[in-house]
């Protein structure tokens, strides 16, 4: 499993996200505080935590998309993956609002949206 820094590419934005999932997977709230910088508030990152999840673990990532996006006058790359879980076929997409960080990236936001099917 690849660990930090993630080069700034599509191939280090697939790597981050699957870092990170792992993370949240297993509640590994260390490791999403270095891949994610600046998010301090602990029940924002259990929130998401929970939401992401659910009781399920996530079975398939694809990335689904990879293209620059304006977020609060900021010029973000967005990469977007969709998933599986193995509760119920649960499934949705991740968003990642990455930076740069010279030539690494560094996650600027999160956003997912699960459901059922």
């Amino acid at each position: 499993m690849a660990e930090p820094p993630y080069a700034a590419t599509p191939e280090g934005a697939d790597a981050l996200a699957r870092r990170l999932l792992y993370a949240f997977q297993q509640s590994d709230f260390e490791t999403v505080d270095r891949i994610c910088p600046g998010i301090k508030d602990d029940g924002k990152v259990e929130s998401f935590r929970n939401t992401l999840l659910g009781d399920g673990f996530i079975t398939t990532v694809e990335r689904t998309a990879f293209a620059e996006e304006r977020v609060q006058g900021l010029v973000v790359q967005a990469a977007t993956y969709t998933m599986e879980t193995n509760r119920d076929r649960r499934s949705g997409t991740l968003k990642l609002l990455l930076l740069r960080d010279g030539s690494n990236w560094k996650v600027g936001g999160m956003q997912t949206k699960m459901s059922w099917y």
